[in-house]
């Protein structure tokens, strides 16, 4: 199973942060993009360690982290723009958006 997660807002945070530790758990591969103020959620440390762990791939819209982010931008997520997240929707069987 491929899963795809899109983070919105980052009061999901955590939800989407245990969903993704839980289907990694399950043996899926899961990828997520941030988007908004979803890009916050680059700033928790739970959440880098997935990604730095190769548990979870991330990418994040660069114009967002620019509106939403809090200096430079994080250099273990691969910064990307709408493109990455339309590319996350085509290549994953289920998608889950907080």
């Amino acid at each position: 199973m491929r899963l795809g997660v899109m983070i919105t807002d980052d009061r999901f945070g955590a939800y989407a942060t245990g969903m993704l530790a839980a289907a990694a758990r399950r043996g899926w591969e899961c990828r997520c993009f941030l988007t908004h103020a979803g890009t916050r959620v680059l700033r928790q440390p739970a959440f880098r360690q997935l990604v730095e762990a190769g548990t979870v791939s991330a990418g994040f819209c660069e114009y967002s982290w620019e509106r939403f982010g809090d200096g430079a931008p994080p250099g273990w997520a691969q910064i990307g723009g709408q493109y990455q997240n339309a590319q996350l929707v085509h290549q994953c069987e289920r998608i889950v958006v907080f």
